[in-house]
C-alpha cells in the first residue's frame, strides 16, 4: 500500500462503521431494558389517581368560580343636554349568578357625583337610571363595553 490517503480512508471508514454499530445496539439494548424495568400497571393507576384528582380540583375551581367577577358592562354618557361632552359613565361588575354592583359617575360643570348600588340577581333595591339598567343588561349578555 503505497498511497497513505487511501490507508487513511480505509481506517477511518472501518473505524466509523464500528462506532454506528456500537450505537445501535447501545441504543437498542438500553431501550429494551427501560421498557421491561418499568411497573406499566402501577403507573398507568398512579396516572388515573392523578387524573382523578386533578378532575376534582378542576371542579372545585369552576364552582367557587362563579362568585368571582366575570361580567363588565360599561358605557359613557351625557346626562345633561345643556352640557358638552360624555364625561359621565356607568359601570356594573357581576359575577356568575349576577351579583355585584353599579357604579355611575355624573359629571356637571361645576362638580362630579359618583353613585354605587348594590345588585343582586341582576337588579337592585335601589331605582336604576336607564344607563344603569342598560350596562347592567351589556354585562349579563357579554356585549361589554360600549
Amino acid at each position: 500500500m503505497e498511497n497513505p490517503i487511501l490507508v487513511i480512508i480505509i481506517v477511518f471508514g472501518s473505524w466509523l462503521i464500528f462506532l454506528s454499530l456500537g450505537f445501535f445496539w447501545l441504543t437498542r439494548h438500553t431501550k429494551k431494558r427501560i421498557i421491561e424495568s418499568v411497573p406499566w400497571e402501577e403507573f398507568a393507576k398512579d396516572t388515573d389517581k392523578k387524573f382523578g384528582d386533578l378532575q376534582k380540583q378542576l371542579k372545585k375551581q369552576s364552582d367557587s368560580s362563579i362568585f368571582f367577577i366575570q361580567k363588565i358592562g360599561f358605557l359613557r354618557f351625557n346626562p345633561f343636554e345643556e352640557t358638552g361632552g360624555d364625561h359621565s359613565f356607568s359601570i356594573s361588575l357581576l359575577d356568575g349568578r349576577d351579583n355585584g354592583f353599579v357604579l355611575t359617575s355624573l359629571h356637571t360643570r361645576s362638580s362630579t357625583r359618583t353613585y354605587a348600588k348594590a345588585i343582586k340577581n341582576g337588579t337592585s333595591p335601589y331605582g336604576l337610571s336607564k344607563e344603569e339598567l342598560k350596562v347592567i343588561q351589556n354585562a349579563k349578555t357579554d356585549t361589554g363595553f360600549k
